[in-house]
């Protein structure tokens, strides 16, 4: 597996016996039947309690319920619809198993597993859970792998042997006890040594307390049979079963927050501190974080922050004095003699003594380069007419390095001679692979723009250089992210379903780095559930990039709209759901003062700017190690257009934290009274928060009237709750409708 990318499909064999695997087969053939269902049987042996899965297939799961060295005593196996109860003595305690089947076709199940001990104990994870065997229970001796835990994102791990895959999940979080209890870090504890996969549970320092029954596993496996091993199929498959672990193991989201009334407090900021923004030659430009001036302003930092508020501008109906503040300072990056935007400002110089591996002005990191100008499209489709030729100008330099490098974009290049500084992220992980996709993104924006054939043929000679990465294709997720809406803009203009399949591959992969899962940190309220790193082994979350994604997980779903699969809908909206109830914490106000670094990698931390740090990390490490990160301020920005809808002549404003769509209304210029229509979009399996805000230049609130009309009920009369702020509360299902009447108050 050396070399291999990570998260990508690639072989794996059994390299060598151990202890476990050794006699396997013939230990499980003559093993005892306890229990026989019609898709799995429970056997025992004098020392371990098996569980078959799919017996008779050409692979099948040996789960290993318990082991004990010293032998087992009074299995007792009981029928509990769905699924069995299994109870167990050994010389380490009391065991008690619960097995339930959550799907029947395909097979699911949910196991858990608690240990009673009879003294202070040590666990010690020797052995990962699941055996994946043969038809004959023997060791399967190669399969592939395409997914499983890097360091805290969820405790997942997806294989196939034998036209058989298997989605395996951990619910670290149930597992915050043991983790409390013993030291033990659940990071990096899921995971692969062929044929075992599954949970390594470590031992911690201190030993499970006597007599304390605590949960040690609680897991789901998921079994899809069929020969396709396909990249949108293994990649669908691996999406539905991540979907049946979020809907059995999300926790309820964080409380509302204001992000209208953060937008305004952060944009002030930005405008009034001397940490956050200089003056170069005239033109005002953003630092990348608080305090830090010691390198030349960069170009994606400036378009990171234009185009989140230029969204605003056009949501609050009026411009703002950021964005008159920072009008033009995009142009000074323009090379006249390249064609190109440059990363640092040009002529400006770098004041540390030992620069980083990226500051050098020649060198040019392919990502930065791609998503400036995707930047530039973005303006120039919301109106901007400099930000329009700055992009059209930059375009012919921008395709001859991509066909240079025949799309596969490296690490480093110097911009002028295009020689490789660096190709790989590291040895045979391949270069910065999503970088064809934003390359892709940026052709698209100028077919769209323009309507010429050229974009639109290096858009797809771009996304060609995607097929066989499989989940490795992640190098950045916001970047990944925008691949994927690339590739649903290509489908639907093309009608080719490659890029449709292709952009579920880049979902796989995007949604593989999930930290689905809140680990143990006790007298600490903050949350990171459904976080997303923003590089794929990045052991932190950051705020512009979740934001980023936030915004292009909405283009992807209004992008396929129907076509959309129900899983991926139910995991795109639950990241925004969840995001909206945790962002907050990126803000250095929102955490205990002790929780927040003080001695930043970049500039400085003030914790009375309501500007986030860009980095929150899984456990009880500190926020802010990177920075408190000026370009981060977008967050507020995206999160408030995309959860706040207003329409003019309406007099309130409708948050909710899943997309709307359908909307429609209706305006009575004689009562002005109207009516509002709109449908939620999201899975009918959840449930998503409404609120009715009262526009604050309406004296006296309008009297409303709510229905909503759910799958498969009639349209009901609501009676919504009132909140302290004003504010009127409801819920509704996904693809449920929303009706709301209004008459002057």
């Amino acid at each position: 597996m050396k070399g291999s990318p990570p998260f990508t499909r690639h072989p794996v064999k059994l390299e060598f016996l151990t202890p476990q695997l050794a006699g396997l087969g013939e230990e499980l053939r003559n093993a005892k039947i306890l229990w026989r269902g019609e898709s799995i049987k429970v056997l025992s042996t004098p020392r371990t309690a098996w569980l078959i899965v799919k017996p008779g297939t050409p692979a099948c799961a040996a789960v290993q319920l318990i082991h004990e060295a010293h032998g087992l005593d009074e299995v007792k196996v009981q029928e509990k619809t769905p699924g069995i109860s299994i109870s167990a003595r050994g010389s380490l305690g009391k065991y008690r198993l619960r097995l339930m089947i959550e799907e029947s076709e395909p097979l699911a199940l949910r196991i858990t597993r608690h240990l009673k001990p009879a003294a202070p104990v040590k666990l010690d994870g020797q052995f990962r859970e699941i055996c994946i065997v043969d038809r004959h229970l023997d060791p399967f001796k190669e399969g592939l792998l395409f997914t499983t835990q890097t360091g805290p994102t969820a405790g997942q791990a997806y294989v196939a042997a034998g036209g058989v895959a298997f989605f395996y999940f951990q619910n670290l979080g149930a597992l915050a006890r043991y983790s409390s209890l013993t030291g033990a870090s659940l990071i990096s504890s899921v995971g692969i040594d062929w044929p075992m996969v599954g949970l390594k549970l470590p031992s911690g320092e201190t030993p499970l307390p006597k007599n304390e029954e605590v949960l040690v596993s609680d897991f789901f496996l998921r079994i899809t049979t069929g020969a396709d091993e396909g990249e949108a199929t293994r990649a669908a498959e691996f999406i539905d079963g991540l979907a049946l672990a979020y809907r059995k193991v999300a926790p309820p989201p964080g409380p509302w927050f204001d992000w209208a009334a953060m937008s305004e407090k952060t944009l002030k900021s930005l405008v009034r501190s001397r940490e956050c923004m200089r003056t170069v030659k005239g033109h005002a430009y953003l630092n990348a974080y608080v305090g830090s001036d010691d390198k030349p302003p960069e170009s994606m930092v400036q378009g990171a922050v234009a185009v989140p508020l230029a969204e605003y501008e056009c949501w609050l109906q009026k411009p703002h004095p950021l964005g008159r503040k920072l009008a033009g300072n995009l142009k000074p990056f323009f090379m006249t003699d390249l064609g190109t935007m440059a990363r640092w400002l040009p002529g400006e110089k770098f004041l540390k003594d030992q620069p980083g591996d990226e500051e050098h002005q020649e060198k040019m990191d392919s990502w930065y380069l791609l998503h400036t100008l995707m930047n530039l499209g973005r303006l120039a489709e919301l109106g901007g007419e400099a930000e329009r030729k700055l992009f059209f100008d930059s375009l012919p330099y921008v395709i001859r390095v991509a066909r240079h490098f025949d799309y596969d974009w490296p690490v480093f290049y110097h911009r002028r001679t295009l020689r490789v500084f660096r190709r790989e992220t590291e040895d045979g992980a391949g270069g910065e692979q999503d970088s064809a996709g934003l390359y892709a993104h940026v052709m698209v924006q100028a077919w769209r723009l323009t309507k010429n054939l050229l974009y639109l043929q290096e858009a797809e000679a771009a996304a060609s250089r995607l097929k066989g990465l499989g989940f490795g294709v992640l190098y950045q997720t916001n970047n990944t992210t925008f691949t994927a809406v690339a590739l649903a803009w290509l489908w639907k203009e093309t009608g080719n379903a490659l890029y449709k399949d292709l952009s579920l591959v880049c979902m796989g992969s995007i949604l593989s780095h999930l930290w689905m899962w809140e680990p143990a940190r006790p007298g600490h309220s903050w949350r990171t559930f459904m976080g997303l790193p923003p590089l794929h082994d990045a052991p932190y979350i950051a705020a512009y990039e979740e934001a980023e994604v936030f915004a292009a997980f909405r283009a992807y779903l209004e992008t396929l709209g129907e076509e959309a699969p129900p899983s991926l809908v139910e995991l795109l909206t639950g990241f925004g759901k969840h995001l909206l109830g945790r962002a907050r914490y990126y803000l250095p106000a929102e955490l205990p003062p002790e929780s927040v670094c003080r001695e930043p990698k970049e500039g400085k931390i003030d914790p009375k700017l309501p500007i986030p740090v860009e980095d929150l990390y899984p456990g009880l490490d500190q926020a802010g190690q990177v920075g408190q990160e000026v370009y981060g301020s977008a967050l507020a920005l995206i999160l408030t257009t995309r959860s706040y809808h207003r329409w003019k002549k309406v007099p309130f404003m409708v948050w909710c934290e899943t997309p709307l769509s359908s909307v429609e209304f209706e305006i009575d210029p004689k009562t002005r009274g109207g009516t509002l229509k709109f449908r939620v979009l999201g899975s009918p399996l959840h449930r998503y928060s409404i609120r009715i805000i009262p526009s604050r230049h309406v004296k006296k609130r309008p009297r409303l009237t709510v229905h909503r009309e759910e799958q498969g009920k009639r349209r009901a009369k609501v009676k919504p709750k009132q909140t302290a702020e004003n504010h009127l509360v409801l819920d509704a299902s996904g693809i449920a409708t929303v009706t709301v009447g209004w008459k002057p108050g």
